[in-house]
């Protein structure tokens, strides 16, 4: 490189200093090439073995071969040109000393190899301050509560948005730093605390956190009280909810800006007392050193360009064009650039004089386009020329051929009075857009012109399940809302497509027999018959997609599978779906019309923008398909159509059948604060038990809605009438009156009585029950339990993992199982097993503690 440098002696630099010596030095390159071949064994393995840039032609054995002996495969290995030729010092020289920072760089990872600087260090390692993440997390190891959140976490939130946590950026320990933690009495951190050294050299709290009610942290800053002698200080405010996986802190502060522009105006306009003689535009000298070999080793900074100058205006005042004052105004506080065009400075450069003491520098003087003289004719010869530079822009535009167009608002005084009109205009992700607009109520111009967002109160979207719909639900939005229709549309489209559509070769066989259905004309039409045909090509593709929907039976003692519609095999011509109160009341057909009316009311909702980002969702059974559809992307709509329909198949033929259909089952809602304001949940569920095992008929709670006011009972259809009975008769009693004998000898009179109901049973609503109608099936009961392996083998292969998204349902998706928002963490796991005895949730448990 051209210049001596200290390197430590080994390997590499023993062979840079021989090949200096007997190669490099050499400055003919016909000779140092010749010497260079001559040597060209040595040098290959030399630095085959020495340096951090091996030779260039190794072949697949490790030999040392010309390039010319590579096989393509074996060139395109080595990658680096590295020929020997006269450019070989600057190959073996350039950029050389890289790799003493990256070791993985060098060949076999062999410090021998590199290039390897001195270099000094003044400090002793012992005493160096650890990395922030190791200090952090030897100080509060065991406690991962609100101190580890403020200290580490990587965000907070602010104003509804992340932001890089302010906390952490501020608690960064200098060296002479102390750290004080305070714990309280349960051995948990209450108070962090860093002390910082004044200019004075006494100690002071620059920055502590404390813990409020377990709910607040307050994080004070402090400045050293030379820099302002009243000790100014702020204090923030931060939420902690240790529930919130993604950010635990939340700033709360009150009037933030106000306080930090009281904090400012503090430290800025607070009165100081300056030595005298000492202006703010005082250039201070330090005092003179004298250099020395020891001062310039020990200089350890890297100088670098400087250009942080305060920006400044220079004005010059004249008289007769002559100027007579210079004012210059300097600003500390620089703005910004919105664009380069514009920031292009004008700068006056020093005088220059020119002696022209030669015809031809005359000569060239008076040919440049860009110098001007007033006389032309004036020599140049002997005189000295005076040229005082300035650079600005090549190109400028000049104002007076600049034309604006625009409003132009007259400024409004102090005093006046203004008339504000707000109207809301218009919806954005959930936020009202309100129109502001305000007018000088004395001349009536307009003043003020603005739109705000304002963001609503938190809004949960719930679901509804099976037993909601009713005919043509959907229409009136199918044929208004073009989002709504889009979705009813494609839905449509699934089902026309899988399971069969109308062509013309269909029409001349089977005269107007559709192979398959549309859902669309279910709900709409609610017919109480269709016949699926399987004739020609497309018909043995819909009838293999039924064949394909497959259940775990026994027969004959051995497990195997068989197709969920009972009667269909092979060689059917044609299946016939039918209900007598309408297909939209059929299990298999309402559960997809469900499902796609409540997505397409959601998007007809999105579509008018009134959807809000961080909303909560949650569905009632079935509705629970619903709003993971509309509410998160883990599935296509046409992927959980498929699947609510093959639950409906499933729950729909788990159920045994009379000659017209009916299952003899249904379910119930009741209120229990209509019967008594005083009844608990321990007696409703005494009411519930003490039925089942008087009748020996199915009956229980399968829904917990809402506690003392709604629980949806599932079971036998007689059973529930006992019910209904029951709680009418519960209700003309005294709460006093409610005993566990009384209750048993109410229940046995009503069900004496419950033999002579005409049959099939019809259910009417009660003082506290209301029949869910259309409902023929005992959903979530013990009755439909043999069908839950068969239906979670079916989720598993169709819900990939990949394709969840947590933080789309990470606090936000509120499960009927539980009850509270969903989490991944192990609290909310624990909860589900505790709920549903999961073996599964079980085992995973162990294999995490393990």
């Amino acid at each position: 490189m051209g210049q001596p440098i200290h390197k430590i002696a080994n390997r590499a630099v023993l062979l840079w200093k021989d090949l200096d010596d007997r190669i490099f030095s050499i400055k003919n390159p016909e000779k140092r090439l010749k010497a260079l071949q001559s040597s060209r064994q040595e040098i290959i393995r030399r630095i085959n073995s020495d340096y951090a840039k091996p030779w260039f032609a190794i072949d697949s054995s490790g030999e040392s071969v010309e390039i010319e002996d590579l096989t393509y495969s074996e060139c395109l290995r080595r990658l680096v040109n590295l020929m020997l030729d006269e450019n070989f010092e600057t190959w073996f020289k350039k950029d050389s000393l890289w790799q003493m920072e990256d070791l993985d760089a060098v060949v076999g990872r062999d410090p021998q190899r590199m290039n390897a600087t001195r270099t000094e260090y003044h400090f002793d390692e012992h005493g160096l301050l650890p990395e922030y993440e190791d200090f952090i997390n030897n100080l509060l190891s065991s406690h991962q509560g609100w101190a580890q959140a403020c200290l580490s976490d990587e965000h907070v939130r602010f104003e509804d948005q992340p932001v890089k946590n302010p906390i952490s950026a501020a608690f960064q320990p200098c060296h002479g730093d102390t750290v004080a933690v305070t714990y309280d009495e349960d051995k948990q951190p209450k108070n962090v605390e860093l002390n910082s050294k004044a200019l004075d050299g006494s100690a002071y709290t620059s920055i502590s956190l404390k813990l409020v009610d377990k709910l607040r942290v307050l994080v004070t800053l402090q400045i050293d009280k030379e820099c302002n002698s009243t000790n100014s200080s702020i204090v923030f405010e931060f939420a902690f909810n240790h529930q919130d996986q993604k950010h635990r802190l939340h700033e709360v502060t009150t009037s933030r800006d106000e306080m930090i522009k009281e904090f400012y105006s503090d430290i800025w306009e607070h009165e100081r007392t300056f030595p005298s003689g000492i202006e703010l535009g005082t250039e201070y000298y330090e005092k003179s050193i004298t250099l020395s070999c020891q001062t310039v080793e020990s200089f350890m900074s890297t100088i670098t360009k400087s250009d942080l100058s305060p920006a400044g205006l220079v004005s010059t005042i004249t008289r007769d064009k002559k100027p007579v004052v210079y004012v210059t105004s300097v600003f500390l506080i620089r703005g910004t650039f919105k664009s380069d065009e514009i920031s292009t400075q004008l700068i006056d450069r020093y005088d220059i004089s020119l002696p022209v003491t030669s015809l031809k520098l005359q000569a060239l003087l008076r040919s440049r386009s860009w110098l001007k003289f007033t006389d032309s004719d004036e020599p140049l010869m002997g005189t000295t020329l005076r040229i005082k530079l300035r650079t600005e822009h090549k190109s400028r535009s000049v104002g007076h051929d600049l034309k604006v167009g625009g409003q132009v608002f007259q400024a409004t005084e102090q005093g006046d009075v203004l008339n504000i009109e707000m109207q809301h205009v218009a919806m954005s992700q959930g936020k009202m857009v309100i129109a502001v607009r305000a007018y000088n109520s004395e001349t009536s111009e307009k003043v003020l012109d603005a739109t705000a967002e304002i963001e609503q109160g938190s809004t949960a979207y719930l679901f509804c399940g099976q037993g909601s719909q009713e005919k043509e639900m959907g229409l009136p939005l199918y044929n208004s809302n073009s989002a709504a229709k889009m979705i009813w549309d494609r839905g449509d489209k699934y089902f026309v497509d899988t399971y069969g559509k109308l062509s013309n070769t269909c029409v001349i066989l089977y005269a107007n027999k559709t192979l398959g259905f549309s859902l669309l004309d279910i709900v709409f039409r609610d017919p109480k018959t269709i016949t699926i045909y399987f004739g020609g090509k497309r018909g043995r593709t819909i009838r293999s997609n039924y064949l394909q929907m497959t259940r775990k039976a026994i027969c004959d003692g051995k497990e195997k599978m068989q197709p969920i519609i009972p009667g269909l095999t092979p060689t059917s011509k044609s299946y016939t779906f039918k209900e007598e109160r309408g297909l939209l009341f059929s299990t298999q057909f309402a559960q997809p019309a469900l499902t796609l009316m409540e997505i397409a009311e959601f998007e007809a909702l999105k579509s008018h923008q009134v959807v809000q980002q961080d909303f909560k969702f949650a569905g009632h059974s079935l509705g629970e398909y619903a709003a993971l559809a509309a509410c998160t992307s883990f599935m296509t709509l046409e992927n959980m159509l498929h699947l609510v329909f093959y639950r409906g198949l499933i729950m729909q033929n788990a159920m045994t059948r009379d000659g017209d259909g009916m299952t003899g089952f249904s379910m119930v809602a009741l209120n229990p604060s209509k019967i008594s304001r005083d009844m608990k949940q321990d007696f409703v569920r005494e009411i519930i038990r003490e039925i089942a095992e008087q009748s020996g008929l199915l009956l229980e709670i399968v829904n917990f809605n809402l506690e003392g006011q709604q629980y949806v009972c599932a079971g036998n259809l007689q059973a529930l009438a006992i019910l209904i009975t029951t709680s009418d008769a519960l209700s003309s009693l005294k709460s006093c009156q409610y005993t566990t004998s009384a209750l048993k000898h109410l229940v046995a009179h009503h069900l004496t009585q419950s033999q002579d109901i005409p049959r099939p049973i019809t259910l009417s609503r009660g003082v506290a029950t209301i029949p869910l109608n259309g409902i023929d099936i005992p959903f979530h009961s013990t009755h439909l339990r043999a069908g839950i392996d068969t239906y979670r083998d079916y989720l598993k292969e169709k819900i990939n993992e990949s394709d969840i998204v947590p933080e789309e349902m990470v606090g936000k998706w509120i499960p009927n199982l539980v009850g509270v928002p969903f989490g991944t963490g192990r609290d909310f796991v624990e909860r589900v097993v505790e709920v549903s005895g999961s073996q599964v949730l079980s085992e995973m448990l162990k294999g995490s503690d393990g």
